[in-house]
């Protein structure tokens, strides 16, 4: 069976896939393989890995990134250790991120449930924070609520006219709704206001997205998501930068954060956090910024390791300055979450792209992959790769 022509379905991941990944030749973004953007023949797709069924990610108790890629390259000894590292990735990337893989899954029941959660978690702290109670109160909240029960009564719709007239209103809401979350997130200078905005801006930015899509507008879907995702990931590295690293990310160097940040984590954080590909050479750069083990004397050695354990102790009991358990409970979670969430969206555009061409609906795509045997199916994924390369 074909899901998109030009494409076919493989039962593995290759070693020379694996080998592109640990060497930098290939990127994997979430569910999409590609040329790196420094090669000759970046962005080109190499392999697409689409969930075969619409939300096959459970607890996986071993979270790894694309860094730590390099770390098991010793380990990998058959076609099926390949897959299995390269499907873990990125099923932890959709956990982490709180979206699927696919765009097909995101459908308007998953999103009316998504904001039906965080509005309930923001319900229960809208008494202790000012700020989320104003923005309950905002009449767009209420709006967004209609739109989505209008969204969840247009896939049962049989007539097409009146299909497209339901989506065509819908879209058109979520659009203005979508422009005050924009301001928003902009003016978002807490965490607690920057993790609502941000939810509230990407739902309904997917939503408008896919009703376009739905609508068979797949050139408008396309660039409507390139654009929203073009917005975000400004936003997300402000946030990173000024909210959740601050001025001090060596901090997470110490051994506190050891079993929650690998430096491969880390290192990751701060290639999106300041848009450039430097990997490991950020850590030597914050190693720079700590204190001195050594001094010219005895003495001196133990005064400034006295002191850097008194800033370092003060830094964790000072509430006004943040705490361990802030970091471990609030910012590490968030951080990791908008890494994550980006990698999904670098995927999502692609998807967005492949319908344009081949003008395709999400849910008609979503509807073959759920007619595919069992047999198409590796490890609950299905691996798509191009037949010219």
């Amino acid at each position: 069976m074909t899901l998109i022509p030009g494409w076919a379905i493989a039962r593995s991941i290759p070693t020379d896939v694996w080998a592109g990944l640990v060497t930098g030749q290939y990127t994997l973004h979430g569910g999409v393989i590609r040329y790196a953007a420094n090669t000759a023949r970046a962005g080109q797709i190499v392999r697409h890995l689409i969930p075969a069924v619409a939300d096959p990610f459970r607890a996986i108790p071993n979270l790894i990134n694309t860094y730590q890629l390099h770390q098991l390259s010793g380990q990998v000894t058959s076609l099926t250790q390949v897959t299995q590292h390269v499907l873990h990735v990125a099923s932890a990337t959709a956990v982490l991120s709180g979206l699927n893989l696919a765009v097909a899954a995101i459908g308007f029941a998953v999103l009316n449930a998504k904001i039906t959660k965080i509005e309930g978690r923001l319900q229960s702290i809208e008494r202790t924070v000012k700020e989320i109670r104003t923005f309950l109160q905002l009449s767009e909240n209420a709006s967004l609520k209609v739109a989505i029960k209008n969204l969840l009564n247009a896939e049962k719709i049989a007539d097409p006219v009146d299909r497209k007239n339901l989506l065509q209103h819908s879209k058109i809401t979520l659009a203005e709704i979508n422009e005050k979350y924009k301001e928003l997130l902009i003016n978002a200078h807490t965490i607690e206001a920057a993790k609502t905005y941000e939810e509230y801006f990407s739902l309904t930015a997917l939503a408008q997205t896919r009703c376009a899509a739905e609508l068979g507008w797949g050139e408008i879907a396309y660039q409507e998501f390139q654009e929203m995702t073009d917005f975000w990931k400004n936003q997300a590295r402000r946030i990173v930068n000024s909210l959740l690293l601050k001025e001090s990310p060596e901090r997470f160097l110490y051994g506190d954060f050891t079993p929650e940040i690998p430096i491969s984590m880390l290192a990751e954080w701060l290639d999106f956090a300041h848009n450039k590909t430097r990997g490991y050479a950020w850590i030597d750069e914050m190693r720079e910024r700590m204190p001195p083990w050594y001094s010219q004397s005895l003495v001196g050695k133990a005064a400034n390791a006295a002191n850097a354990v008194k800033n370092w102790s003060s830094l964790l009991n000072a509430p006004s300055k943040g705490s361990i358990h802030e970091d471990i409970g609030t910012i590490v979670p968030f951080i990791k979450k908008l890494i994550a969430r980006n990698q999904v969206y670098e995927g999502h555009c692609v998807q967005y792209k492949l319908f344009n061409e081949h003008n395709m609906l999400p849910s008609e795509f979503e509807r073959k992959i759920l007619e595919l045997p069992e047999t198409a199916k590796t490890q609950g994924y299905i691996v798509l790769k191009p037949l010219k390369s």
